[in-house]
């Protein structure tokens, strides 16, 4: 059997052969910790300007610069613990955003609804909606007419007024049974227009066309079933018993209001493109790859013709649909210029001529561009993690072997580029959260910081992870504490058998699904693992449908805990870690966050009972207001510092 270690040393002909002694010279694991300074950057619909969310001290604050000098003109920052959400240029002139709130007692910014809108010189900063809507503010001409205690989603920014925007308003209420209303919103004043349409269920997203006409309305009931409501002649019509999918997503729809694009998974295994008219009901197959499932879409500017589609079966790949649209030729440019990276565009102006692109490889943190399609050029504008030097990340591969039942099971690894091709490295295998989510191939923090330390990297999605298809998704319901732990071991022993592994210096590693795999993988298999890291993790299943907010805060909660786990109280015992603590032969680093709601800290703290009743080394590590990943830096700086002194521990 071929090493996978040759394999990629093969491929990495750039790879810096390097004594492993010189490992510690490089970035630091607080490094690799410290956030992106650049989230998120989108140009005005004229081209003049940048909206740019700049993330430091833990705040996400909003800058506006001038397209073509980058000189500062205005933004936002709200001061104290408030910080910037997502956001949306509403005209050349005004931008409106979501404020996040930050709590004393949660790293985790919070968002209750609010929408804030303020002009790019940083002037006339309101808020337009929310339960703070109807106070008079400082420095303003006006107070807003009344205070509205609900969530409002941005549904369509209403390109042909330039005075409102579209939203959906639910009130607050975490039992999601409550209806969402449709308003037109000024992004000036803050008037709130009656009501346009309600959604069946709270749950509900709505798609509309430019015009503010709502055309479906998608969500999920309580028998965690999807619910497709078509709207015409004021109401709303169910069509979802009319041959869709669980895999339904609407993503636009014509000018008029009548073809409608969207994904779906019902006459495929993996997701497919189509194109349904509405009045007729009659459908089109525009793309279906039969190995992967659609990962992203591009439309042309009338959000109704498409003409890429994104693809992840190992490497990132695109697929050029047939058009006629003038814009295709822009994504065609596009993908051959960044070729071997992730690449999407953020945002366009109005004449189709700057586009603001976003790209991205595994050792490639990120940067923004601008391209102007006319004359084919790209600006380089910022570039996230500076920090950390090309020569001191480490390339990762895709790879694929066949389980013991004969299933096909993808993976990733990442060989430390700067030991020797001819030196055998610690394995860390570090498993995905979910259970239904994936890994991908890109820039990934907490891969490159354990190659950096001089450990293999190994990357499973194991049956249950999304991305190829429903079979291979839906496998593991039930199943979480076998099938998906058998995909694990059997990955890393496959690793182990092809070469390049210091078969006796084996961690696994995982955050939420990932910690619940990390401890349970390691009771089913004790003698192959030397350590265990474990954070955030489901340890007693029975548990996960008692508390939470999954169960109790969800309308399908339950139901969706039914279909991914059962209700057979034998089974769910059987598919706990906290049963099976008698077999963990590995020392076990245990991290939670103190405010953690969607896996409560009981978890960990139940495990750890069953830890000190069975005497079993351990090491404990938590955060008192973190949530259910470490969001602040110095939080994850901390977290981050402790597994690698942990794995430097028990590997080296």
């Amino acid at each position: 059997m071929n090493s996978l270690k040759s394999c990629v040393a093969i491929m990495c002909v750039c790879m810096l052969f390097v004594s492993s002694a010189l490992a510690d010279t490089g970035p630091s694991p607080a490094d690799f910790a410290k956030d992106s300074e650049f989230s998120s950057a989108k140009i005005s619909p004229d081209g003049k300007h940048l909206a740019i969310i700049i993330r430091k001290d833990d705040k996400r604050r909003l800058a506006i610069v001038k397209a073509d000098t980058l000189e500062p003109v205005g933004g936002a920052d709200f001061g104290g613990k408030q910080q910037v959400g997502a956001f949306w240029w509403a005209n050349n002139e005004r931008i409106v955003m979501q404020i996040l709130q930050s709590e004393p007692w949660s790293e985790d910014p919070s968002y209750y609804g609010e929408l804030y809108a303020i002009n790019l010189d940083g002037k006339l900063g309101e808020i337009i909606f929310g339960y703070r809507g109807g106070e008079q503010q400082v420095g303003t001409k006006l107070k807003t007419k009344e205070a509205v205690r609900g969530f409002a989603d941005v549904v369509n920014l209403l390109p042909n007024d330039e005075d409102h925007i579209l939203i959906t308003v639910k009130p607050w209420s975490m039992a999601g049974l409550s209806q969402k209303t449709l308003h037109k919103l000024n992004i000036n004043t803050g008037d709130l227009s009656s009501v346009v349409a309600s959604t069946p269920l709270g749950t509900f997203y709505v798609v509309s066309t430019d015009e503010g006409e709502p055309v479906v309305a998608v969500g999920i009931d309580e028998n965690y079933k999807r619910i497709i409501y078509s709207y015409n002649n004021g109401q709303y019509n169910d069509i979802s018993d009319q041959g869709f999918g669980g895999g339904f997503e609407a993503i636009g729809v014509d000018e008029q209001g009548e073809n409608l694009i969207y994904i779906d998974d019902s006459e495929t295994n993996t997701t497919a493109l189509y194109r349904m008219n509405l009045k007729s009901g009659k459908r089109a197959l525009i793309y279906n790859n039969p190995k992967v499932d659609i990962t992203g879409l591009a439309l042309d500017s009338t959000d109704s013709v498409p003409l890429a589609i994104a693809l992840d079966d190992g490497y990132p790949s695109y697929v050029l649909l047939d058009s006629a649209s003038s814009e295709r030729a822009i994504y065609e440019h596009l993908f051959s210029v960044f070729k071997g990276y992730v690449v999407s565009i953020t945002s366009a102006d109005d004449a189709n001529e700057q586009f603001v692109i976003y790209a991205h490889n595994e050792i490639v943190p990120g940067q923004f561009y601008l391209y102007n399609a006319k004359t084919k050029k790209l600006r380089l504008l910022f570039t996230n993690k500076k920090e950390l030097p090309s020569t001191s990340l480490s390339q990762s591969f895709p790879f694929s072997f066949a389980a013991s039942d004969g299933a096909q099971i993808p993976a990733y690894i990442t060989f430390p580029s700067h030991i020797p091709e001819t030196q055998n490295v610690p394995l860390v295998v570090l498993v995905h959260g979910g259970p239904e989510s994936r890994d991908y191939w890109r820039f990934n923090s907490e891969v490159q910081m354990l190659a950096s330390r001089g450990y293999a990297v190994l990357r499973v999605n194991f049956r249950g992870s999304t991305g190829y298809g429903k079979k291979h998704q839906f496998a593991v319901r039930k199943n979480w504490g076998t099938l998906a732990q058998q995909d694990i071991i059997e990955a890393t022993q496959y690793v182990i058998n092809s070469g390049g592994i210091q078969t006796d210096k084996v961690c696994i590693m995982g955050s939420s699904f990932g910690g619940y795999s990390a401890v349970m993988s390691a009771t089913i298999a004790p003698d192959l693992f030397t350590c265990v890291v474990a954070s955030a993790g489901v340890y007693d299943l029975e548990q996960l449908k008692e508390e939470g907010n999954v169960s109790e805060y969800l309308l399908y909660g339950p139901a969706f805990l039914n279909i991914q786990l059962g209700s057979d109280p034998a089974q769910l015992k059987a598919q706990s870690p906290v049963t099976h603590v008698a077999k963990l032969k590995a020392p076990l680093l245990l991290a939670h966050g103190g405010d953690d709601y969607q896996v409560p800290i009981a978890h960990a703290k139940t495990l750890m009972t069953e830890l000190d009743r069975y005497s079993k080394d351990y090491q404990w590590f938590t955060i008192d207001r973190a949530g259910h990943s470490f969001y602040e830096e110095e939080s994850q700086i901390k977290y981050f510092e402790t597994v690698a002194a942990f794995l430097d521990k028990h590997l080296k």
